[in-house]
């Protein structure tokens, strides 16, 4: 069995999903759940795990084993931190009573708009709902910090400032963070006109960055950047001049695959009996990746994403 010290992880648990998102790779995906015996194999391969992202293209808390994985993996690391980023929608009293047993260190629910209309034409499901069950959330005995999570569309660009009023509203405690509707192939080959249409552009970017400075003061809402509970915040903290991702953290899809990055999608299902083999051609691909990294080039499979972008300006800006 290779074992990696790897600390942080990714676990997509199922590419199922009840909404119909359309920015959504998920639903173009062989929709399956993550099998639990593969989930235990990587947990055990792990030496020094300590956060966990249970989240990837589908809805978490569809997995029928969703609280086994946070179980098993709080087992091993009675001190791990694991999060998960929800739709909303699946938070009746009885999924309430699992989220306070299993004591999550943060939970995430995704949102674009405030406008009912405008939340259904994205997602598919009713805004109503989501509150409801935010609201019942924040008043049980959850410890979990319950934060939004933002996906911004060029439409949408205007609701920040509401999105946080929201926020307030449901006395939701653990931030807000927000990211721009993807640009890279593996998702706009995915995106019908509408999606597309929405890729922020340059001066997209510039107006929603003022707002997140100014009217949404960002440093107020973005709370979990101050602690070390957020998967995310904390995988990014550190500037090593390379992707975080290829330091320090690997994805594990549904279809059983380990893979560098939380990015990369369209890998055949992997059976329990390949783990070695699935685990030893992922650290050979991501050394691959830093080595073009290292030479200021852009790796093929990084095309469009932010990150690499940042990294090549940084690798550039140190040889010069």
């Amino acid at each position: 069995m290779i074992s990696t010290s790897i600390q942080f992880m990714q676990i997509e648990p199922t590419t199922r999903c009840n909404y119909t998102c359309g920015y959504c790779v998920g639903r173009h995906l062989e929709q399956q759940d993550l099998s639990l015996d593969t989930y235990k194999s990587v947990i055990n391969a792990t030496t020094d795990l300590k956060y966990i992202q249970l989240q990837g293209e589908g809805e978490p808390l569809l997995h029928p084993n969703f609280f086994d994985m946070v179980a098993y993996a709080r087992n091993k690391y009675p001190d791990i931190k694991i999060s998960t980023t929800t739709n909303g929608s699946m938070f009746t009293k009885d999924v309430i009573s699992k989220l306070e047993s299993a004591q999550l260190t943060s939970i995430f629910i995704s949102i674009e708009s405030t406008d009912d209309f405008e939340f259904q034409q994205i997602r598919g499901g009713k805004l109503s709902r989501v509150k409801r069950g935010i609201l019942d959330l924040m008043k049980s005995k959850n410890t979990a910090k319950v934060g939004f999570a933002v996906t911004v569309l060029k439409q949408t660009i205007s609701q920040l400032p509401a999105i946080a009023r929201l926020y307030e509203e449901l006395g939701m405690n653990g931030g807000i963070s927000v990211q721009a509707l993807q640009s890279q192939d593996l998702f706009t080959n995915v995106y019908d006109t509408f999606m597309l249409s929405n890729i922020l552009s340059t001066e997209d970017h510039t107006i929603a960055d003022n707002i997140i400075a100014t009217d949404l003061q960002f440093t107020k809402y973005q709370m979990v950047r101050d602690t070390n509970d957020d998967f995310h915040s904390e995988l990014y903290r550190t500037d090593h001049g390379t992707c975080p991702w290829l330091v320090k953290a690997f994805y594990l899809s549904a279809g059983g695959f380990i893979e560098s990055c939380c990015r990369v999608k369209y890998r055949e299902t992997s059976s329990h009996s390949e783990f070695d083999d699935n685990m030893a051609r992922m650290l050979t691909e991501r050394n691959d990746i830093r080595e073009i990294f290292s030479r200021g080039d852009l790796p093929k499979q990084c095309e469009g994403c932010y990150t690499a972008k940042t990294v090549i300006d940084y690798v550039k800006r140190q040889s010069t």
